[in-house]
């Protein structure tokens, strides 16, 4: 199990049976469900809200509706969350599980705080998918996921600098002055730490300094997993999934959207690499360029 922030495209969630709790949003007043709305209408209703867009995590009630479902088909249940840094997922989904074991005490339940973000988490979710698709029980799958949680980086061009400063993680003067300047900013996550690592002029180059990072952290490609992500931004995002494939030619290649919930942060245009090796090489693009970077928080 996982939460809708993970991105994982509905066709791998459904290979793999992952169930998924979606978080929920506030635009305009009207509240609806992580993936209730197509991207573009989505991004359109979006810009015209201004600042009163919310996000909010799952009620336990909900995570517990799945719990109950999940366990009349399955022998352990592996709930993996986005990080608790910037979510109540993870209280909203142990809480469940303490409703839960009250009704089904000793039932194999695990609540499991990935400490990533957006299409890291997915990937972490991933790995654990594949091992209970192996036959591999609860505390394996779990050690799979970790495995890849430690190893898992995001990297990802903005179109503008305008949607973080809505949600208050960046001043408005910057993200004018940005835009004025036709700023791309690139942003890094190391697990938890998302900092803003670079600022490039146009499109070509910072998907090019994408792929930079990329190399610079992989080294010698060693089982190279990759899901390429985008807001709104299918066609950028085909360029940017074509050059991984041409360059870095990865075992296991995704493309996948963020959803709603992720995207009300970023705004459209966002086109991203969530990557791990299968064996860990090479230095960390984000720790290599914390010392002149800027936190976002």
């Amino acid at each position: 199990m996982a939460d809708s922030s993970c991105s994982l495209p509905a066709g791998t969630v459904s290979c793999y049976r992952i169930r998924i709790v979606p978080l929920s949003l506030v635009v305009d007043g009207e509240s609806f469900l992580d993936g209730d709305q197509a991207a573009p209408s989505f991004y359109e209703r979006l810009s015209r809200a201004g600042g009163r867009v919310s996000t909010a995590s799952p009620p336990p009630g909900d995570f517990l509706r799945v719990f109950q479902a999940a366990a009349a088909q399955s022998t352990a249940i592996l709930c993996i969350t986005l990080s608790s840094r910037y979510s109540a997922t993870f209280a909203a989904a142990s809480e469940a599980a303490r409703l839960f074991l009250e009704e089904r005490p000793g039932f194999p339940l695990q609540i499991w705080d990935s400490r990533n973000l957006a299409m890291a988490h997915g990937l972490v979710v991933l790995a654990a998918a594949k091992a209970a698709a192996d036959g591999e029980g609860l505390n394996a799958c779990r050690k799979a996921a970790e495995g890849v949680a430690e190893r898992v980086y995001l990297v990802g061009m903005l179109d503008t600098l305008d949607y973080l400063a809505r949600s208050g993680r960046i001043p408005r003067a910057a993200a004018w002055a940005g835009s004025l300047l036709q700023i791309k900013p690139i942003l890094a996550a190391d697990r938890e730490e998302v900092r803003a690592v670079e600022r490039v002029r146009t499109r070509p180059r910072a998907m090019r300094r994408l792929l930079e990072l990329v190399e610079n952290r992989v080294g010698q490609n060693t089982g190279l997993h990759v899901a390429v992500a985008h807001t709104n931004a299918p066609d950028l995002a085909e360029d940017l999934r074509e050059l991984v494939d041409r360059t870095l030619r990865p075992k296991e290649l995704l493309m996948c959207e963020f959803t709603a919930v992720m995207g009300v942060h970023t705004g459209p245009g966002l086109v991203g690499l969530a990557f791990y090796n299968d064996i860990e090489t090479g230095p960390s693009p984000v720790r290599e360029l914390a010392a002149a970077s800027t936190p976002v928080s």
